[in-house]
């Protein structure tokens, strides 16, 4: 239970707050959701509780996230592969399994990424580049541009790998 400062009733509600008792009153509604806060934090966290607290630890961005090299160089062969997808489907027409590749290359990319930044910030700068750019081939069904970012891609990827084995 918070208590107030031991002082005289004269001193915690002084003239000025008596004059003002707007500011009294936004005063106890302050302290009334402070409390229903902290009530409201404890009663999520009880056993059996129905309701669910949201964590507020923040996930690392990806490209924070370093790997062992063996496992960067190993899942940068898996972006390379579901780049070139990519760029087959797109190459075909299909942009909706061009997608999907992309994506796939994205969740494999993630995973390394933090990696090659921290090992060579020019080779991660120039895979992000490539990806933009097959992205935007996508989302606008130019082929040419997916393909472009792909060749981008996989030079990047061949140049980093071969200075990392």
């Amino acid at each position: 239970m918070l208590a107030l400062p031991n002082m005289s009733h004269s001193a915690r509600y002084s003239p000025f707050m008596s004059a003002f008792p707007r500011l009294r009153s936004l005063r106890s509604v302050a302290l009334a959701a402070a409390l229903m806060s902290i009530a409201g934090v404890s009663a999520g966290c009880a056993p059996g509780s129905d309701e669910t607290v949201e964590s507020t630890v923040a996930t690392p961005a990806p490209e924070s996230v370093t790997v062992p090299m063996v496992d960067a160089l190993a899942g940068l062969a898996a972006v390379d592969e579901a780049g070139a997808a990519a760029v087959a489907a797109a190459t075909a027409g299909d942009y909706d399994a061009a997608l999907v590749a992309y994506d796939q290359m994205h969740g494999e990319w993630e995973k390394v990424e933090g990696t090659v930044k921290d090992t060579d910030p020019g080779a991660y700068e120039a895979i992000e580049t490539a990806q933009g750019l097959m992205r935007d081939g996508i989302e606008s069904d130019n082929a040419d541009r997916v393909g472009q970012g792909g060749r981008d891609q996989n030079d990047a990827i061949t140049s980093f790998t071969d200075g990392n084995r």
